[in-house]
């Protein structure tokens, strides 16, 4: 093992690792003019390219793929509208006015979240009319060729004046629009039949203030920012809101954001990126951004994560703690009086395998397990000198595997095998690091040091087969599967222990890598979540220069922090509570280790094949159980040879729903998965 992963590996199981905000200095590459992203400080965005000296720059639309950023610009005595600026390989396009704004007031623009369409406002004069100076709503429609040219919007918008259009999915048109007097207050139209109907009100948290200002509205409408003048007309100062729709279609009360964005200036023009991960609004005459993940809604994430509470400075006594993924529910599992870490789930969630540190002349780590209240702690591995880490448990619950490293023989990494309860402990005969299970059982995904630089491998669990998945310059490690065992998701350093890391993902056959992270901090340690939509991993991304929990979705997008630590304190190394729900498509093992199945294609309509590796020759039986309990048999079955088998079952005349389909040996084997009846 090289210094590097060295430094890493101890800085994350024990150690004290500091990170200097200036240490993340690597390009980001094409997204956001390669400008480096900010925390939860806001930061001028791409000064000197859209934030200029001596013009104002004052709202921002980003196209769905991040390729086109369009702006709003006042120049003195020249304009006011919306300039582009592109990417195209090998680089960004200089700012330049857009095709559709050359003429006339137009802005600000907003681009629907499928990038067909983009709402502007403008005072041009109507087709065929003459320049009446009245301000409405225009759209331009994306075609191969580019965006047409501007036409008013369907719909009853010029009886007034109207600001800051913002579309959901669905198509509705959020805006405000000033009635009697001079105070603007907040409409939606919604869209049918390819036109706007007649705006209505939005209800009080929106339109609680004496006037307001601009809107954005999520996609999926679940949250709204917007500006708004809580002391108008005597002071014009504006602020930033925030508001979420609750699931009856009330929407909470006005919530002001930090005050880090709420400064002493006008703050408004509120926009999140299309990857739900920062916020843009404008700051007097400049645009500015911030990292979003601790001020939108996480209620779209759900279930249990373990996390290790450890120490900055100081201190060995590292605590297990778990967190609902929503960042409600956070308390300690265990009090041990060793240091705990690098802990591991078992598949049924009731038991964890973890690294607990022995420090001294002969500083050892072991693999420990404890039951998920908090009882039982248990030391498996007793080799003094040695430390043994990263333990992760066969789909079964039989088995687990485990790093163990060599300090005395230049960090030398071995994968080494025992039964859960520490009997049978051997080398596995190959080198690596950080090995996981495959869902099905079969495989082994981990990490070794080839040529200076560590390269993701596989093999089977017997070590055998072994082939390689990454080929890069940069090191990867910390793998782990997706449920379904298609894809493998790792971190991949960007340099030395003091620059970036990053979150991927990779199919299991090595092809299709993706960056999901592109942040310039240090992301690592990604686990996917038990039902495979989401992935939570630890970073540096907080202003406190300290790891937390986040989780994101299987795109990288809507990243959004879970825990925050006291002072002092980091959260590292989070993994999901396993759960057998109806939403789990992959392998389901039996506790006996004597079957393995999987069902497919799920969902499924009238037909599905179980697939089921059976160890024991034998007669077994299929069963199907609904959701009420009641149970019938499919069919028999006489394995005769051990090995994969394929079993035809028909759906059809079942009503939709989950069920469970399970199959049972003549000797007590059992294993189970669950089917979606569609």
């Amino acid at each position: 093992m090289h210094t590097t992963h060295l430094i890493l590996t101890t800085a994350i199981l024990f150690g004290t690792l500091t990170i200097d905000a200036a240490q993340h200095s690597r390009s980001q590459g094409w997204q956001y003019l390669g400008q480096s992203p900010p925390r939860n400080v806001p930061m001028k965005f791409a000064p000197g390219i859209i934030s200029n000296t001596g013009t104002s720059e004052y709202s921002i639309t980003i196209y769905p793929d991040g390729s086109e950023i369009y702006f709003s610009r006042y120049t003195p005595n020249q304009s006011n509208t919306t300039w582009e600026t592109k990417f195209e390989s090998p680089g960004w396009t200089p700012p330049a006015v857009a095709p559709f704004a050359m003429q006339y007031y137009n802005v600000p623009a907003f681009c629907a979240p499928d990038g067909l369409r983009m709402i502007f406002v403008s005072d041009r004069p109507l087709p065929g009319g003459s320049y009446d100076g009245i301000f409405r709503f225009w759209q331009v429609d994306r075609l191969i060729s580019g965006w047409t040219d501007p036409e008013p919007v369907p719909g009853n918008f010029n009886d007034s004046l109207k600001m800051g259009p913002s579309l959901a999915a669905n198509g509705n048109l959020y805006f405000s629009q000033r009635d009697q007097g001079q105070a603007f207050h907040f409409y939606r139209s919604f869209y049918s039949g390819g036109s706007y109907q007649t705006p209505e009100l939005l209800p009080g948290a929106f339109n609680s203030f004496p006037s307001v200002g601009h809107i954005y509205i999520a996609p999926d409408e679940s949250y709204a920012i917007f500006d708004a003048l809580p002391e108008y007309p005597g002071n014009w100062k504006s602020y930033l809101y925030i508001t979420e729709r609750n699931p009856n279609g009330t929407w909470t009360d006005a919530t002001m954001l930090p005050p880090a964005i709420n400064a002493t200036q006008n703050e408004y023009l509120g926009y999140v990126s299309p990857d739900q991960n920062y916020l843009f609004f404008a700051r007097q005459d400049d645009l500015y951004w911030v990292n979003a993940s601790e001020i939108l809604p996480r209620k779209q994430y759900q279930g249990t994560i373990a996390y290790c509470y450890q120490p900055l400075t100081g201190g060995s006594l590292h605590q297990i703690w778990s967190i609902e993924a929503d960042g409600t529910g956070n308390h300690k599992m265990i009090d041990a009086t060793i240091g705990l870490n690098h802990h591991s789930w078992s598949p049924d969630g009731s038991m964890l395998a973890a690294v607990g540190y022995f420090p001294g002349v002969n500083e050892t780590w072991s693999i420990h397990t404890f039951n998920a209240d908090g009882t039982g702690l248990t030391r498996l591995t007793t080799t003094t000198g040695v430390w043994d880490t990263e333990p992760a448990w066969s789909p079964d619950g039989e088995i687990i595997t485990w790093t163990r490293i060599y300090p005395d023989q230049g960090m030398r990494n071995d994968i080494w095998m025992m039964d859960a309860t520490g009997g049978n402990q051997h080398f596995l005969g190959l080198e690596g690091f950080a090995p996981k299970y495959s869902p099905d059982g079969t495989h082994l995904v981990f990490a070794i040091n080839t040529s200076g630089n560590w390269e993701l491998y596989t093999c089977q669990t017997d070590g055998s087969n072994i082939e390689q998945l990454t080929f890069t310059p940069q090191d990867e490690w910390f793998p782990s599967w997706s449920p379904d065992g298609k894809r493998i998701i790792y971190c991949r350093s960007e340099g030395s222990v003091s620059s970036t890391y990053e979150i991927c993902k990779i199919n299991a056959d090595g092809s299709d890598q993706v960056t999901l992270t592109c942040n310039n901090w240090m992301d690592c340690y990604p686990r996917y979540s038990p039902e495979g939509s989401s992935i939570s991993f630890t970073s540096d991304a907080s202003a406190d220069d300290k790891w937390e929990v986040y989780v994101m979705d299987t795109s990288g997008h809507n990243i959004r922090r879970v825990t925050y630590s006291p002072n002092q304190v980091t959260a590292i190394n989070a993994d999901w509570k396993p759960t057998l729900n109806p939403g789990i498509f992959g392998w389901q093992w039996s506790k006996s280790g004597g079957i393995q199945m999987t069902v497919n294609p799920n969902p499924a309509k009238e037909v599905a094949t179980v697939t089921c590796i059976i160890h024991r020759p034998g007669k077994f039986a299929l069963y199907i159980t609904d959701t009420s309990g009641k149970t019938r048999k499919l069919r028999d079955e006489n394995f005769r040879f051990t090995g994969i088998h394929t079993i035809q079952v028909s759906l059809s005349g079942l009503a939709s729903g989950h069920y469970l389909i399970s199959l049972t040996g003549r000797s007590g084997e059992q294993a189970a998965s669950y089917i979606l009846k569609n």
